[in-house]
């Protein structure tokens, strides 16, 4: 494992903070159901007031979203925040997609995205996607592999059928980690998500809990 990323951010004051503490690797949410929901203009004022270097990562949350929208964004922040191509090419920003697996579309997009593993999903044309660098595998689904004895055969089979594909763990603050999975799996990045557990109240981070619940992987990756 490399290093931490927090997920669903919405406020430049909250990645301030996690950047005086160590934290490099950001994503925004911009699927309009998802209670951290930021706007589009807005992901891009948090942009510019943080600013785009080699030393930050940024991942740009989409669902089904209209693909219009998604190139409108993808243009948007090119144009106003001053993106290169080598800032996509580099790792510097990606998309992100959950509950979808159309890869002909996300690779239309012409960006580097990572993609959540959904169960039903074709590997085959999966592993073909010519923009797709990274999988991000949900903490529920490989504790219930573990519990099941087939966690080992899952581990084997993915990093078999993705070749040169990083691997990525989505996991909320309660969940506990096991020896075995982080045996078996070489993380590029967990995430963790903004959410009640860090909050004071709804979209106010509460700065303490925030450090304190931080601090554990932070250690980790010393």
């Amino acid at each position: 494992m490399k290093s931490l990323k927090i997920d669903g951010l919405y406020d430049s004051k909250t990645i301030s903070h996690l950047l005086k503490l160590g934290v490099r690797r950001f994503s925004f949410d911009l699927r309009p159901h998802s209670l951290n929901f930021v706007q589009h203009y807005r992901v891009i004022e948090i942009l510019k007031e943080i600013g785009i270097t080699a030393d930050k990562k940024f991942c740009f949350h989409f669902g089904n979203e209209f693909s219009p929208l998604i190139e409108k964004f993808i243009q948007d922040i090119n144009s106003d925040v001053g993106i290169t191509s080598n800032d996509w090419a580099n790792g510097t920003l990606s998309l992100e997609f959950s509950g979808r697996s159309d890869f002909e579309q996300m690779d239309h997009f012409d960006v580097p995205y990572r993609w959540h593993l959904i169960s039903g999903t074709n590997w085959s044309v999966a592993s073909k996607a010519k923009n797709l660098r990274g999988i991000v595998l949900p903490f529920e689904m490989l504790e219930d592999s573990f519990e099941a004895g087939t966690l080992n055969s899952l581990c084997m089979n993915l990093h078999t059928t993705f070749r040169n594909i990083n691997f990525h763990l989505e996991r909320e603050w309660h969940s506990n980690l096991f020896a075995t999975l982080m045996d078996l799996f070489d993380f590029d990045d967990i995430s963790l998500p903004i959410n009640q557990d860090v909050e004071i109240c709804f979209r106010n981070v509460d700065s303490k809990k925030l450090e304190s619940g931080i601090k554990p992987f932070l250690s980790i990756n010393k």
